[in-house]
């Protein structure tokens, strides 16, 4: 809503209730693209990780000998980088964007593009199991040459330009806050807002992603044909890939504002400073479809790209770096930020992404000739971006909907407050419309056995999560029915069991009820939790950063890139020093990517709740007819 419209609600009676009712739709609606979006991104962030381990074998010494088909590891490492460099990335990026204010025709619109991009990442997986297929190892953009392959990559392509091509762009008003709870009568700890500064930086990464399609359009047809697949495909890729950076770079510069506003709970620069900078990125780049009008094989091509990526991205990161690193340590220097912050998720994730992003830059202007300095440089940038679209996504749980342990932000201050003494009481949260939560003890209505520890159960745990706040709604069972805790499942607005003998004095009451083995599994899952999301970001960035260097060093004895298995030849002491700290690295930083699916897998447990629930809710109620 504009400024002139909140105005006209403002002096109109009546309007304001209508005005809030559009606001929580829409913010409903949006928090469901994005959850779409960032679902797609994390799997495909997983899917990469796994093929990646088998990359990571193909390089290390000894192990790489037991496998003598290159082609083999050469399948796994397109599949790899198509999924973590192509897929996680734009459709992560998609996500966030699609938490900008926007019209129903733009929801609309957003929707059909991720469905037409949806259907483009399944056909690119099915087209690289057929046996016989060639993997082509282009640069930014590898692939399979195979049909089915190709047809799903232009699919993926068309309808992320679908999503970030909607009104989105052009929508000039505040930015409204994210939170899938709209409506709920309490802004809880997971309320987000993406600060202007931030909103200009996504929308860069939309204009950027619009330029790099145009440019690899314009070299798709200035490129003539040739059977030797190598060449023709770098030459397509070669332009708009290097856009496509570009705009991974936008997006983790505005990952890094929305990381450091929200700690600093205040932007890091206005809206006209921040679209400054980003206006700087860009520029350079808007030549990108001019450098084909003499063709790709012309010299003005690759030159011109190569320059723009030695010049053309490195001074405006190093101004954003520069302004956040002062932003922060003032904020530690005034006492804003206290040592409490050092763990925080938030601060983690972008220290990490920031010294990776410093460790690209300085491994890219080491880069001299064809070695594996070229894939440090850029194993280093792309962890940059993929370790703050981690952090970010933790801060985006909540307010998209999912639900993972308070706990896990690494504050100590939040693990106290979300650790409730044991009880065995009713607890009293809210009161919602017709949905009423009662304090005061509910007996089980039936003898059940009881577990050690207090643990008197016997309720069924009918949750509402999400669907009107945090509030956990519980309805007795008939006698003789449950055992342990219950099962969890959602309960619609007026949702009763038949009353028998012993719970016909409550057949309407919805309650919360927690026992004691309840609380102590809060109290374990709140020590467990606190640092598990830490340790995840420092495992990630730590390996990416160990598995960048190890490249490096071998580089710098001139071990060739793009060799695997039997193709590869380690020749002096400091390759296989090289390659085994690479090895190292690789691992570390796969475990930390398996723990965040493990993570995001336990925060979407709702979700799932809620899908399973609606297919559950009716066979119940017939049980029960």
């Amino acid at each position: 809503m504009s400024e002139r419209g909140a105005a006209l609600v403002a002096r109109v009676p009546g309007l304001a209730a209508a005005a809030l009712a559009d606001n929580t739709a829409e913010a409903r609606g949006r928090a469901t693209l994005a959850r779409r979006a960032l679902g797609l991104a994390v799997t495909s962030l997983i899917l990469a990780g796994c093929f990646s381990l088998a990359v990571v074998i193909g390089r290390m010494p000894v192990l790489s000998d037991l496998i003598a088909d290159p082609q083999f590891f050469k399948r796994c490492l397109v599949i790899h980088v198509d999924l973590a460099l192509i897929v996680w990335f734009f459709a992560f990026a998609a996500g966030l964007f699609a938490l900008l204010p926007g019209s129903r025709r733009a929801d609309q619109c957003f929707a059909a593009g991720f469905a037409i991009a949806l259907a483009g990442v399944g056909s690119m997986v099915v087209g690289a199991l057929f046996r016989g297929t060639t993997p082509v190892l282009a640069n930014y953009v590898p692939v399979i040459d195979h049909p089915l392959f190709i047809a799903g990559l232009v699919l993926f392509f068309v309808g992320l330009l679908v999503c970030f091509g909607n009104g989105r762009l052009f929508r000039d008003e505040g930015v409204l806050p994210v939170d899938d709870r709209a409506g709920s009568c309490e802004v809880g700890p997971g309320s987000f807002r993406i600060s202007p500064d931030a909103a200009a930086g996504l929308k860069t990464v939309a204009l950027a992603y619009m330029l790099a399609m145009t440019t690899f359009v314009v070299s798709w047809v200035a490129t003539p044909y040739s059977p030797e697949l190598k060449a023709y495909y770098e030459l397509v890729f070669w332009g708009g890939g290097h856009v496509l950076q570009v705009a991974n770079v936008a997006a983790m510069l505005a990952v890094w504002l929305m990381l450091v506003s929200s700690l600093l709970r205040r932007p890091v620069v206005s809206a006209r400073t921040a679209w400054l900078l980003f206006g700087l990125l860009l520029a350079p780049h808007l030549i990108a479809p001019l450098l084909t009008l003499q063709g790709t094989l012309a010299s003005m091509y690759r030159i011109g790209f190569t320059r723009l990526m030695q010049f053309g991205i490195f001074p405006v990161v190093t101004i954003f770096l520069v302004i956040c690193v002062r932003r922060l340590k003032r904020a530690f220097r005034d006492g804003t930020l206290g040592r409490d912050a050092l763990r925080d998720p938030r601060f983690i994730g972008f220290c990490a992404s920031a010294l990776l992003t410093v460790a690209g830059f300085l491994v890219g202007a080491s880069i001299r000739g064809t070695s594996t300095m070229i894939p440090a440089h850029y194993h280093a940038s792309i962890g940059a971006v993929t370790v703050a679209f981690m952090a970010v996504s933790y801060v985006l749980l909540e307010p998209l909907g999912l639900r993972l342990h308070p706990a896990l932000r690494g504050s100590r201050r939040e693990e106290a407050q979300i650790a409730p003494p044991a009880r065995n009481h009713v607890d009293c949260v809210r009161q919602m419309g017709a949905i009423t939560v009662v304090r005061e003890p509910l007996p089980h209505p039936g003898p059940l056995p009881l577990g050690e520890g207090g643990r008197q159960s016997g309720l069924a745990a009918i949750e509402r999560e999400r669907l009107d706040g945090n509030s956990r709604a519980m309805l007795p069972l008939p006698a003789g029915e449950g055992g342990g805790e219950g099962e969890r499942i959602i309960s619609p607005s007026g949702l009763q069991f038949p009353p028998n003998s012993s719970t016909s004095s409550v057949p309407d009451r919805v309650a919360e009820h927690s026992t004691l083995q309840r609380s102590q599994s809060l109290l374990t899952s709140a020590a467990t939790n606190g640092w598990l999301v830490p340790l995840q970001l420092c495992l990630f960035g730590f390996g990416q950063f160990v598995f960048a260097l190890g490249f490096g060093w071998a580089g710098l004895y001139g071990l060739g890139r793009k060799a695997y298995g039997a193709e590869q030849h380690v020749r002096t002491l400091g390759e296989y020093i090289g390659l085994g700290v690479m090895g190292v690295g690789g691992l570390i930083a796969i475990a930390g990517g398996l723990l965040y699916l493990a993570l995001m897998i336990r925060a979407a447990r709702p979700l799932f709740r809620r899908t399973f629930s609606r297919i559950k809710i009716p066979i119940l109620v017939r049980n029960h007819a």
